[in-house]
């Protein structure tokens, strides 16, 4: 599909219709939230499918997304504001940043493309390439939050529905924050105002870590590790409740003790185990597994659900390739168990001191991690994607921009169904994924759907 398809109509900046009584001028930013200050930011985009006898015209559709968009604003108004990077006085390396609420705006953009399909988008084993333009902000580095917007939206109209991409910096929230940002939008376009889950602006700073954070560099710009990755590529892959249900047996069999290994655990694992073996890298290459995990419940005092910014710790799992390909799924269960069962309120406040410690050190490694011999889980199948109705019914489908499009990078989702099931988005190199589509122990779990699909992508390949 020609990328020239998709016509740009026009681009906007949506601010709050008002302020809050008790709006913060600035928005002080945790170790947590500058940690990604040098990586792109996050996109999620949903796919609807608009029946014909929709009562809506583009026209009436757009304008009322954009009355919402002002109006949940209200709410959500740090996100109209931007970045501000100041020095430390008397400090030449030393900076700290800031939102500064002052609402500047939202981007808005729409577009057309009524030459793509909804099954255009829904049907391909490999998300088509196009798909990358239907974000905003596509190549904004979080740190760009300065100057251009913390969060852009596309409406994008396709020949039988709508595909609303969405980006955000990942410096103002983590994805929970992202989620629950797109279901109150979704909410006030359905006319639900109030919305039921108002977020919660007061950032979690620990004794040690009070706010400026400031960072040990001349400017912020010195974290940027400007490069071009090779171009992966990007597969959708669907896993049954009932698929999962039996991975996660087979895992806790394994162990042999009836220890509990989650769902979630065991299929991180046999996808750390298959990825491995596709990439084929010596037995004694040292090889990590990069699990993301919600801070809020774990924290003691809790905090709020509904707690706006970065709250969360990536967890990281170490072996050898020979541990991964020879040990069975159960071993690989317990090594991601254990990482996951250790944050409790004193490893994670211990990690902020740590952090904290080696700052100049972990924000340069930060910007530079991904390489072929780590992956990285994110996104979560208990995010509520589904449930963002924006008042024409249930998305199809989700998926993610160019920024996530990495090797190794893996996007969680839940399946379409719910009930339990997950969709994988796996990027890889193009020979690492030839390889994975040939590997019979991932191709027995996934869908039969995904079965077909790779079937017809491999004889397509052979044409």
């Amino acid at each position: 599909m020609p990328t020239q398809s998709i016509s740009q109509i026009s681009t906007t900046l949506v601010v709050p219709v008002s302020l809050p009584a008790n709006a913060k001028e600035r928005v002080h930013l945790t170790t947590w939230d500058v940690n990604f200050i040098a990586i792109r930011y996050m996109q999620m985009g949903h796919l609807f499918r608009l029946k014909l006898e929709s009562p809506w015209s583009m026209d009436e559709i757009f304008d009322r997304l954009k009355r919402a968009l002002a109006e949940v604003l209200v709410y959500y108004y740090p996100l109209a504001g931007r970045f501000v990077i100041e020095k430390v006085k008397d400090n030449d390396k030393g900076v700290f940043t800031y939102i500064d609420c002052a609402p500047r705006g939202v981007e808005l953009v729409r577009a057309t493309a009524k030459e793509i399909c909804v099954d255009d988008i829904l049907r391909p084993l490999f998300v088509p390439h196009f798909v990358r333009n239907l974000f905003p902000l596509d190549r904004a580095v979080n740190l760009d939050g300065h100057t251009v917007p913390l969060v852009g939206i596309k409406v994008t109209e396709l020949a039988d529905g709508i595909f609303i991409g969405c980006s955000h910096n990942h410096v103002v929230g983590d994805g929970i924050s992202f989620t629950n940002f797109l279901n109150s939008f979704a909410e006030v376009s359905r006319g639900v105002n109030p919305i039921t889950q108002p977020p919660v602006h007061e950032r979690w700073f620990s004794d040690d870590s009070p706010p400026p954070i400031v960072l040990p560099f001349s400017k912020m710009e010195d974290l940027l590790v400007r490069r071009k990755p090779p171009v992966p590529k990007v597969a959708i892959f669907h896993f049954t409740s009932e698929s999962i249900a039996k991975l996660k047996e087979k895992a806790n069999k394994d162990t042999g003790n009836n220890k509990t290994i989650s769902s979630f655990q065991a299929l991180s694992g046999l996808v750390w185990r298959c990825i491995t073996r596709a990439r084929g890298f010596p037995e004694t290459d040292l090889v990590t597994c990069h699990l993301t995990f919600d801070n809020r419940a774990r924290l003691q005092p809790p905090c709020s659900p509904n707690y706006y910014g970065n709250n969360l710790t990536a967890i990281v799992s170490y072996a050898t390739v020979g541990e991964i390909l020879t040990n069975d799924l159960g071993w690989i269960g317990e090594l991601l168990k254990k990482k996951v069962v250790a944050q409790t309120d004193g490893p994670i406040r211990e990690s902020v001191v740590q952090w904290l410690n080696n700052r100049d050190k972990l924000m340069m490694a930060h910007s530079s991690m991904f390489d072929d011999h780590n992956i990285f889980f994110v996104g979560s199948p208990k995010f509520d994607l589904y449930g963002c109705d924006f008042g024409w019914g249930k998305a199809v489908a989700i998926r993610s921009g160019k920024s996530n499009n990495l090797d190794g990078i893996i996007m969680a989702y839940p399946g379409y169904e719910g009930e339990g099931s997950v969709d994988l988005e796996i990027s890889l190199l193009p020979v690492t994924m030839s390889k994975l589509l040939l590997d019979d122990e991932f191709m027995t779990v996934i869908s039969p759907t995904s079965v077909k699909q790779r079937q017809s992508t491999i004889f397509q390949s052979k044409l």
